[in-house]
């Protein structure tokens, strides 16, 4: 999904636009079968609550009464926590994130989300320990310069069950 790079106003619409693409190919699989197993995840440069998640992806923080057409995100409650998989001006974000359709969050199905499996993958190792970003995941790059860092992004994960 495109970055904020260009501000709020331009670049919103545009993750709005990726939403409802996704959002399509989603629901055309659902359409052949309600219970086909989905996983969307990834760097979607906003947070569990923005419109992009909630209102057109159909992201919920509750599994507990979640309908066929909507996705479970695991990641309101890290969210919740104050946690983040970036780090801009000094507050985590959380915009990296996983979302499971319906028959991944039922416990009728041959395979399923592992409750309160999910997380975010911060070793101290990918973590810049000290100076101005102290806490922040240890970039690769910080403009052309080589940091010998792994990402700008911690990796966020969760787990099956069969």
């Amino acid at each position: 999904f495109p970055s904020h790079d260009s501000g709020q106003a331009i670049s919103e619409p545009k993750r709005i636009e990726a939403a409802r693409t996704l959002r399509a190919i989603s629901d055309s699989l659902l359409n052949q079968n309600f219970m086909a197993r989905i996983i969307a995840m990834g760097d979607f440069n906003d947070e569990p609550t923005d419109t992009s998640m909630y209102h057109i992806l159909r992201g919920r923080g509750d599994a507990n009464g979640l309908r066929y057409h909507e996705f479970y995100n695991p990641m309101f409650g890290l969210k919740k926590e104050g946690k983040g998989s970036i780090m801009y001006k000094g507050e985590y974000e959380l915009i990296d994130q996983i979302l499971l359709s319906y028959s991944l969050v039922q416990r009728t199905t041959k395979y399923k989300y592992k409750e309160n499996s999910v997380g975010i993958f911060n070793s101290d190792y990918l973590v810049e320990q000290a100076g101005k970003y102290k806490g922040s995941p240890f970039r690769t790059f910080g403009g052309d310069k080589y940091l010998k860092g792994f990402s700008d992004h911690f990796p966020v994960y969760l787990q099956l069950t069969k």
